[in-house]
């Protein structure tokens, strides 16, 4: 007598009914991985598929029970689940882990239906299995891109930031500190100037190596972008990280970067914060000040930020520039510029709107600006600004907008999350009469993933009306396939460290040609930030990216002068 986890595929009971022959013929010729069991749980016809799938002839399998090649915690789910299999009589894309003939794990999808007679009762079941191996791949792959830095190996900022997260709530339960190290190499930038972008890397991945030498077993070291680096002293006062600090300042001037063709000499400036309270970007943000100082005071030098440090106080400070937030949108101050997107398959143009700032006289991309807007609570004031701008601009030119395949406007999380934004937007549209086909709403990953009920919300209300949606610097955020398929976007685009070396790199080109294939499987077009050359539009358009963009297509120009052109 067969056991339950033995019938979660309830048997077909074929050659009762005469027609085994037709079954297996059938099973044979199709490209499907299907197989059919019998009322005591054996296989009694299976795909040339489904042995190509898991590595067996046919007479290996026909006649051994289902379950034979599951995996043991796939039995088990399977025992936990076919009560409800047996009252639905259907499962759809049911994750299992088959085992292969060599042994090695086969992920799949399965559905299955079972067969009742007139009468209801059940006379078998056929079942489907779809391979989802390289799905798992890429979201592994994506998984590692998402937690370390691809040129040195080490942990990015995301997850150093988890690190520094995990210190402060312990310290928070007992007596311990720790001190956060925020390092940067000094005048790095003329090193790549002069001596190319390989070079530079080359001695990224050597400085991280040196420090790591000075640092204890149980240091955490990340790399937080450029040539920048962090590192965690878990249970350590200022006596300790001042000692490291400076063990790494001595060891890293006193060596010699040897890249093939000459050697560097390289030094680097640290700020070190203490952790026992606030939240990691605050500590990181602390740190980062103190490096400033450093560097500011003569650079291959450390500084520690003690309470009360009127330095590094005056410098995280960003409530200086919240009158400048006010003046921008009360003297419209602000300027919409605009970046080509390039089609790679019919050579249609598309543009994202850029914001733009003056200072003293000069036009200043509003990164700063931006953050400090975001941080207080004024970001939905300035992406306000930005749309109400942009359809005034495109309705001025409706002519213009004809020849062009969409208009892509970047927006915060925050604002998304506040609500009501969307029927706003939804309202300005109807009176300024704009097609809303031509618009595009862009949002990072990680806003999205962080309000994700939300964004999804948001997205819900403007697509009903037609507007389309893109996720932007996918890859950079807590990366996960899975936010694809939750999110109703449009549009992937690719986040820029994963383009930028393509021509050269195959990990990055692997990861780019999954990002596209789930995308693309998925109904959704994908553009490659950051393409700088021909030499990497070339490799975007041998993977297959649907669009471009990036310098090698043109700077921001003003929105005002394309829409007039």
């Amino acid at each position: 007598m067969s056991t339950p986890a033995e019938r979660v595929v309830v048997p077909f009971q074929a050659k009762s009914h005469g027609f085994v022959s037709a079954l297996e013929e059938l099973y044979e010729n199709t490209p499907a991985a299907i197989h059919a069991i019998d009322s005591a749980g054996r296989l009694v016809a299976v795909s040339d598929s489904w042995l190509q799938l898991l590595g067996y002839k046919r007479d290996e399998v026909i006649g051994r029970r289902s379950v034979e090649f599951l995996t043991e915690a796939s039995r088990a789910k399977a025992l936990d689940s076919s009560q409800i299999y047996a009252r639905t009589g259907a499962c759809e894309n049911i994750a299992y882990e088959f085992v292969h003939k060599d042994g090695t794990t086969v992920p799949v999808l399965l559905s299955a239906k079972l067969i009742r007679d007139q009468n209801g009762a059940v006379h078998g079941s056929h079942a489907a299995l779809t391979d989802v191996t390289a799905l798992r791949l890429a979201e592994r792959q994506l998984d590692y891109s998402v937690r370390y830095d691809a040129l040195t190996g080490l942990l990015n900022r995301y997850e150093f930031e988890e690190h520094i997260g995990r210190g402060l709530a312990g310290g928070r339960t007992s007596d311990r500190e720790h001190c956060v190290l925020y390092i940067d190499v000094d005048q790095f930038k003329a090193i790549n100037d002069t001596s190319g972008h390989r070079v530079g890397d080359t001695l990224l991945q050597q400085v991280a190596t040196t420090i790591r030498s000075c640092l204890r077993s149980d240091d955490v070291l990340a790399r937080l972008g450029g040539d920048e680096f962090g590192v965690l002293l878990n249970s350590a006062g200022a006596p300790i990280a001042r000692d490291v600090a400076q063990r790494i300042i001595d060891t890293i001037s006193t060596a010699r970067f040897d890249t093939g063709k000459r050697t560097h000499r390289i030094e680097v400036s640290i700020g070190i914060a203490n952790i026992r309270g606030g939240t990691p970007s605050e500590a990181l943000r602390i740190a980062d000040s103190a490096c400033f100082i450093a560097k500011d005071a003569g650079r291959n030098r450390f500084h520690l930020s003690k309470a009360g440090d009127a330095a590094v106080e005056a410098h995280t400070s960003e409530l200086e520039l919240l009158p400048v937030i006010e003046r921008a949108l009360t003297n419209n101050s602000f300027e919409l510029f605009a970046q080509p997107i390039m089609s790679n398959i019919g050579g249609a143009v598309s543009y994202e709107v850029l914001l733009r700032w003056y200072e003293n006289g000069q036009i200043r991309a509003p990164f700063r600006l931006l953050t400090a807007a975001e941080r207080y609570g004024r970001i939905r004031a300035v992406d306000e600004w930005v749309v109400g701008a942009t359809l005034a601009a495109l309705a001025a030119h409706r002519q213009r907008l004809e020849s062009i395949d969409y208009i892509s406007i970047n927006l915060s999380g925050r604002t998304v999350a506040e609500g009501g934004f969307a029927r706003r937007i939804r309202k300005a549209i109807a009176d300024y009469k704009l097609p809303a086909r031509k618009l595009v709403f862009e949002l990072t990953e990680t806003a999205a993933v962080a309000n994700l009920e939300a964004v999804a919300g948001f997205m819900t209300t403007l697509r009903e009306v037609g507007c389309r949606f893109a996720l932007d610097d996918f890859g950079a955020g807590a990366s996960s396939f899975r936010y694809l398929t939750h999110l109703p976007v449009d549009v992937v685009k690719i986040d820029g460290e994963f383009v930028k070396a393509c021509h050269t790199n195959t990990t990055n080109q692997e990861i780019l040609r999954a990002i596209h294939t789930v995308a693309t499987a998925l109904g959704k077009q994908t553009v490659a930030e950051f393409v700088e050359s021909s030499e990497i539009q070339a490799q975007i358009e041998r993977i297959g990216i649907h669009s471009s963009q990036g310098y090698h297509f043109g700077r921001p120009t003003p929105l005002h002068g394309i829409l007039s052109g």
